[in-house]
Parts: structure tokens; sequence; C-alpha cells
């Protein structure tokens, strides 16, 4: 038990090394060889597919759990490292819906798993399942050698705001729609416990509910209605402070298509807005 214990309270993983945020959603020990094998293909690396070979040098740790057959299932696809370089090759990306069970299905893409060479890397750091090396060969002559230890997203290798942004909408836009995925929630300035605050009298009341019976009254009741609002419909249902106008406007505008005209002398300002 002493054993057990020793450390605790002083090292916490979540600090060090950090958060390792997934950028595609297949198991994390290939991450890092998806990374290149799509670098490879934004540098046009990898077409035409005619006498290509791809060899990737994978972990211990990958060779040990990956599937080692053509998937059956979306599920099994994520396991298996000859899929997941395919996809990658052929899309020039990954996400969810190329782990669907349909999804494995589409021509080319077991044509260009066989291209694909795997192995166990016998140099790579040890305890590192996430390190891998692609070699890439056009008929037969090498083009590109590329070793990676970590996957973008790894705090060594941090992933931007705008690679953050993107990682969110592909997940959240399937379900929400597109534009309901970029809503943000209000600016905490004008909120208590998650709900918004009007200007004016309301925010009086707000600061004086201590001292004041009347606006002690007046909080609870917006804080009752702010409950009930969560229970039945899982956020605020009153909107304030010119949120509910915004919404609107927005909702309208992508109904109607917007149509914005700039000034012919294109000095940046947009002189006229008009809803068609």
């Amino acid at each position: 038990m002493p054993r057990a214990l020793r450390g605790l309270g002083r090292h916490f993983e979540v600090l060090t090394p950090g958060i390792v945020y997934k950028q595609y959603p297949t198991c994390s020990l290939m991450h890092a060889l998806i990374d290149m094998v799509l670098q490879a293909r934004a540098q046009g690396l990898l077409t035409p597919v005619d006498g290509l070979e791809l060899r990737c040098a994978i972990s211990q740790r990958l060779e040990a759990v990956r599937g080692k057959e053509w998937p059956a299932t979306g599920l099994a696809a994520k396991f298996c490292v000859e899929y997941c370089v395919a996809v990658a090759v052929q899309e020039g990306s990954q996400g969810i819906a190329d782990f669907t069970d349909a999804a494995i299905h589409r021509p080319g893409l077991r044509e260009l798993a066989q291209r694909v060479r795997l192995s166990q890397g016998q140099d790579f750091p040890p305890g590192n399942g996430d390190c891998a090396e692609l070699v890439v060969l056009r008929d037969e002559r090498e083009v590109l050698r590329r070793r990676q230890a970590k996957p973008c997203g790894h705090p060594s290798m941090p992933l931007s705001s705008a690679q953050h942004e993107a990682k969110f909408m592909a997940c959240a836009a399937p379900v929400l729609g597109a534009e309901k995925a970029r809503l943000r929630p209000p600016l905490r300035e004008i909120t208590f416990v998650g709900m918004m605050i009007g200007s004016g009298r309301e925010l009086l009341h707000f600061f004086n509910w201590t001292r004041s019976a009347v606006s002690a009254a007046y909080v609870a009741r917006l804080l009752a209605i702010y409950a009930r609002d969560v229970a039945v419909h899982g956020r605020a249902m009153r909107l304030t402070n010119g949120n509910a106008l915004a919404a609107r406007l927005r909702a309208d505008s992508l109904l109607l298509q917007p149509f914005h005209r700039r000034d012919p002398a294109d000095d940046g300002l947009l002189h006229e807005a008009a809803l068609r």
C-alpha cells in the first residue's frame, strides 16, 4: 500500500504529459502514422497510385492490438491500419463517416490497402506506442522517409485553434446541424449560474438581492424559471440583451440567403445588404 500511495497528489498526468486531443476517430496508436500519410498526400506524393507502395513501421503496442484481417464492420475498421492508411490516401482526411459499415465497401479502398506494407519498428523509443515511420516508394524508388514520435494533438505538437474548431464541428454538426454547432454560450459577465441577466432593473435586483426582500423574491422567481427550463428543455429558454433578436435575424438570413454588395471602390466597407 505505501508504494501505491507514493507520489499521490504530487503528479497529475492531466498536467504532465498533459491532455492529448485525438484528431481521428480511430485507435490513437496509429495517429502519428496517419498524420504523415496525410502530409505526404498534401505534398502530392501519393498520386497517382500506379507504382505506389507505402511501407509503414509501427510500434509493438499497435502491432499487438491492430486488426489482422480486412474489417467486416466500421468499428473493426478503426483498428485496421491498412484500411486507415488507405482512407487517408484516397480521401485526404479521416472522419466519422469513414467508419460506418457501408463506408468500408467503397470502391478502391481495398486495392489501396494492398499497397500498404506493415512491419514492426526495430529502433523505436522504448515505451512509445505512438511512434511510426513512413516510407513512400514509387516504382520501387524511395521518394519520402519520415518518422514521427507523437501525433498532432499531443502536448508536444498542439493543435491550432482552427484544428480544434474543425474537430468540434466534425463531431457536433451531424447531430446539431452546422449552424447550431457554431452557437457560443452567453458571455460569463451577463450570466449567473448559466442564466442570462437582463440589463437595467433586472440587473439592479441581482445586485440588491441580499439587501432587499423584493429583489430576493424577484431573483428567486427567475432562478425557479431557469431551473424548470433546464429540467424540461435542457437549456435556458429566456433570452435577453438582444440575443433573441440576433438569433432570429440569423435564422432568417439563412432561410432567405443573404446577399451583400460592396462599393465598387472596394474600400472594405459593407455599403448595402439586402435579403431576397
